[in-house]
Formats: structure tokens, sequence, C-alpha cells
């Protein structure tokens, strides 16, 4: 009886996963780009449902949920959730506030608690399966569209680049990169990480996205530090900190710096299926601004709705994340709800100190040590903790978006540390 309980619990996991993944092509297809989150939605709000019934039936899953490990950032996490939709339906703006929280912190949570309680002998496995899919089905669309033409301009206004029908393109390329980073780590045959590095270049290079580079930097830099033992930590700290000093007083600095930029530049232009929008910006932005994405204007603009808008209690609380949105909308130009796209800035802009302190006490929750059984897993879970936080700070749509958050959550929560013999 308990074997097909095993397998019950990780199918449930693998068939969401895939339903997370088709939404997103259906609804690029449905709106033409990342137009509404409608299709995400709906299926967030339909997958806490199903949750909440696990939670209902099954006393394990309800213990991992809540427990004496977790009470304060859970109880803190309710009462924030609380005090948004209340203030929000106040000032009535609280609509995207709903859905942004619905489908990232409530969604995330349960995930990652679900995906804990599938029991360790089943965790590399459920990994494998749900990471692949993930990876194949997006290199093969993603391929495919290139080669015959069908789908999205990843840069529509610049005529270049393929993401088949993916709406957001930061949302897709964590989510593929976090599903190949787990295909490197549990796999066992370098003959096979190999293609798969190669093969996911070539999706990066097709897309015409230039994060991939940033991506790739942070986990190797990550893995080489989390490998590393405290003296060689202390050793490279001491230096960089060297090479640091050397470079201000010969005065290197800014040679080094603009020499690599200008080699970031050749590979982009010369390689990536994005190369005309680069080189459009180029023509009128700094090298920097230009690769960046003019993330430095973005910055600025939720700066000054700071300076003019914001006191103490918007310091500490926020403006909600609607009320935020439809300023920097006007601000932006154009109308409408927008946001920064740096999702640090967006979060503090919406809930405050308060909303920084929950998203770092969760992320620290999750990266924290436990009762480990697989230190594989459990570095693949500090490098996926990692990379979440800097590709949410770097590029955005990352921290509210149902999509990287359902994957993240799962990914995580199957790396997480937990007893062997979990039975339901």
């Amino acid at each position: 009886m308990n074997i097909p309980l095993l397998c019950w619990r990780s199918l449930v996991i693998f068939l969401m996963a895939c339903a997370f993944l088709l939404v997103e092509p259906v609804q690029g297809y449905m709106y033409g780009g990342d137009i509404s989150k409608a299709g995400t939605n709906i299926f967030a709000f339909v997958s806490i449902l199903l949750f909440v019934f696990f939670a209902m039936e099954v006393s394990e899953y309800r213990k991992i949920l809540v427990n004496r490990k977790n009470f304060l950032v859970v109880s803190f996490g309710v009462v924030f959730l609380l005090f948004v939709f209340i203030s929000g339906a106040i000032k009535g703006a609280v609509s995207n506030d709903f859905f942004a929280l619905m489908r990232s912190l409530v969604l995330g949570y349960f995930v990652y608690c679900f995906c804990a309680l599938i029991p360790y002998e089943r965790r590399r496995q459920t990994l494998y399966g749900v990471s692949f899919f993930v990876w194949i089905f997006v290199f093969i669309s993603i391929v495919a569209g290139s080669i015959t033409g069908y789908g999205l301009y990843t840069y529509a206004d610049h005529s270049s680049g393929y993401k088949f029908f993916y709406p957001s393109l930061n949302e897709l390329n964590f989510v593929f990169f976090a599903s190949f980073l787990v295909l490197i780590f549990v796999s066992s045959s370098a003959f096979v990480r190999l293609f798969y590095v190669l093969a996911t270049m070539i999706v990066f290079l097709v897309l015409g996205n230039k994060s991939f580079v940033a991506l790739f930097a942070v986990s190797l830099c990550c893995y080489c530090w989390l490998r590393a033992s405290f003296i060689w930590r202390i050793c490279i700290v001491l230096l960089l900190s060297f090479l640091v000093v050397l470079l201000f007083c010969t005065g290197s600095v800014g040679y080094l710096f603009w020499l690599l930029i200008d080699f970031l530049i050749y590979i982009l232009s010369e390689f990536s299926s994005g190369s005309s929008k680069l080189a459009i910006k180029l023509s009128y932005l700094s090298p920097v601004s230009a690769l960046i994405s003019e993330r430095d204007a973005l910055f600025l603009i939720a700066r000054d709705i700071y300076v003019s808008s914001y006191g103490w209690y918007e310091t500490v609380l926020g403006a909600g994340f609607t009320s935020y949105g439809y300023a920097y909308g006007a601000l932006r130009g154009g109308g409408g709800f927008s946001f920064s796209e740096i999702d640090l800035v967006d979060v503090f802009m919406s809930y405050g100190v308060v909303g920084v302190v929950l998203l770092l006490s969760v992320m620290l929750s999750v990266y924290r040590r436990g009762c480990e059984l697989d230190d594989g897993l459990y570095m693949l879970r500090r490098i996926l903790v990692v990379l979440f936080v800097v590709a949410g700070s770097l590029t955005g749509h990352i921290y509210l978006m149902g999509f990287p958050i359902f994957f993240f959550s799962c990914y995580a929560g199957l790396c997480s540390s937990g007893s062997r013999g979990r039975e339901m």
C-alpha cells in the first residue's frame, strides 16, 4: 500500500509542474505576449485549493505547514497578508496585491512544504523527472520555433530573437536555467552534463537574451564558494582584496571594466540572435545601460516616486503593490499598471522594510542547514536560493510571479532536509 502512495505524491507534483509549464505558452498564444496573467492566476488558485484539501486530509502535511521551526515565519506571514488585504481594501486598491501574493507567497509555501513531504527515496527521481520535462519542452519549442519562424519574437520592436509563445522572458530564463542546474546536479555522466551545457547555451543564444551570462556566472561563483573550505574562503577574500587594492592603486580598474564590457558586447553581438536590439540600444545608451536593459533608468523612476510620495509609514509598510504599480505606470508613461522590473525594489516599494524582511527570512529559512540527508541536494538548494534572490534583483519578474515561484519552490522543496521514512 505504501508504494502507490509514494508514487502518488511524486505524480501529483509532476502533473502540476507539467500543467504550470503548459499554461505559459498557451497564455502567451492567447494574448500575444506578456499581456495577462489570467491563466497563471487561475491555475495558482486551483493549486492552492488542492493543497488546502491535502492539508485537511493529511496530518503530516499539516505538521510540515506549521511546526515549531517555522511557526514565527508562518505567523508573521499570515499577519502580513491580512494587513495588506485590509489596508488595500480600505484604499480600494488591492486587486493586484491579491493575485501577486496568492501566486507567490501562498502558492510557494504550499508547494515547498508538499515537495518536502515526498520521501527521500523519491527525491532525485522526482527532481529529474520534473526538471527534464521542463528543460526538454523549452529546448524543443524554442529551437523548433526559431527554425520554423513560428512563435513570438523575443524583442518584437526589434524583430530579433525567438521565444515561442512564452510571455515573460525573465520568468522563462529563470525556470529554464534552474531546471538546467538540477539536471547538472542529478546527472552522473560527464558527457550528459556537457550536452546539457551546450544545448542550454544554444537556447539562450536563440532567445537572444543576455541573462544567461549573469545566471551562469552567479551559479558558478556560488558553487565554487560553497565547495571551498573555510581556509580557502579566507584565502579567496584576501586575494580578491589584494587585487582590488592593486587595481585601484595602478588605475587599471576602469580599463579592465570596459574591457570586460567590450568583450561581452562582442560575444552577444556576434553570436546572439538578439544582437540587433543590442546594437540599436548601443546607439543611444551607454554600454552598461544597454547590457542591463535600462534597469538604471527604471530604478530612477522608483526613486522619484519614493522621494516625492513616501514617508516613514510607506518606508516601513509600503504603499501596496496595486497603488505603487499605478503610480509607477503613470510616471513611466503610457498609463496603466507597471513596475521597475527589479524585484527587490518593487517589493520594498510595495511592502516596505517589512516585506523585504519577510522575503529574506523565508529565503534564509530555505537556505539554512537542517538534518541533511544528501549534501549534493543541500548544495543545489543553496545555489537555487542565491540564484533566485540575485535573478529577481537583476532582472525582475521573479518574486511575485507564479511560474518561477512554482518551480523554485518545487526544486527547493525536493532538495529540503527531512527524514527518510515519511509516509502518508
